[in-house]
């Protein structure tokens, strides 16, 4: 006599595959994390960035202090000869030789719907370290070399209108970021420059 189909023993191999395989396939699917750990990660992101950018952010700013400096005639005789040394520590700072600017130029943001902002926001904080920032350091070193202000005066105003404007966007990315997610991020580290005049 033919058992009942309940207790036929293909019909129960089967139906245990067939678990299993739907199983498999529901832990496969993508998990989309809540916002506020998305927010999480992305405040993590950011912080990392803000580390990897502030050798250079001071670095910048520690040259256009001796620019103004230079300008005023407040450089003190005892400084003059730590200058060029200075300008140059400053121009490696935000270059690609600094393994803090190469950490930042491969950060990847992914796992969030922010993430497309924020990845943007890493090339634009890496050009306005590695060619608004240097270019306005080799402006400050061509002055300096030159004893005058108004030496390298045009790089310098139109590096400081490119810092402007690229801290600008980054900006505006980590806004559009902090919408997606209904959140806020940690501010950025970028000092705000704007055109330098010679």
């Amino acid at each position: 006599m033919t058992p009942p189909w309940y207790r036929r023993r293909g019909w129960f191999v089967g139906g245990a595959a067939a678990v299993v395989v739907a199983a498999t396939v529901l832990t496969d699917l993508p998990q989309h994390a809540s916002k506020a750990v998305q927010a999480s990660e992305d405040t993590s992101i950011v912080k990392e960035i803000n580390t990897d950018v502030k050798g250079c952010a001071f670095a910048l700013n520690e040259s256009l202090t001796i620019h103004r400096d230079l300008v005023d005639h407040r450089v003190k005789a005892k400084d003059r000869p730590l200058i060029p040394g200075l300008l140059r520590d400053d121009q490696v700072a935000c270059s690609f030789a600094n393994s803090d600017i190469f950490n930042l130029s491969n950060v990847e943001v992914t796992g969030s719907g922010a993430s497309r902002y924020l990845q943007a926001m890493v090339g634009t904080i890496t050009t306005w370290a590695t060619s608004d920032a240097v270019v306005a350091i080799e402006a400050v070193q061509k002055s300096w070399a030159a004893r005058s202000a108004t030496s390298g005066e045009a790089a310098l105003a139109r590096a400081g209108k490119k810092l402007s404007h690229d801290r600008a966007l980054a900006e505006s990315e980590l806004r559009t970021a902090e919408r997606l997610l209904s959140a806020s991020l940690p501010s950025l580290v970028l000092p705000a420059v704007g055109p330098q005049p010679g």
